[in-house]
């Protein structure tokens, strides 16, 4: 399977957050083990968020928080954070 996906140069200011309507996830910590759960949407949107910094001349460092705002679910205590090193 070949899938072409469109993904926003960096500007070299501040760091796009891509994320599709209807996305909804969860992140669950249990004891070692993360769990990531995701619809359709959720799973595109970070899939294309982690090649937008892989293929970005982004500084090492640079991040984006995926917080209780993008699960919908203000009761989520674990926040998603993807970060660029090296």
């Amino acid at each position: 399977m070949k899938i072409c996906v469109e993904i926003p140069e960096y500007d070299g200011n501040s760091i796009n957050v891509i994320w599709e309507n209807k996305s909804k996830y969860s992140v669950e910590v249990d004891g070692n083990q993360v769990v990531l759960r995701g619809n359709k949407e959720a799973l595109v949107s970070l899939a294309k968020q982690m090649l937008y910094l892989a293929n970005n001349d982004i500084q090492h460092g640079a991040h984006v928080h995926f917080n209780s705002f993008f699960t919908g679910n203000p009761e989520d205590e674990n926040e998603l954070i993807i970060e660029k090193t090296e």
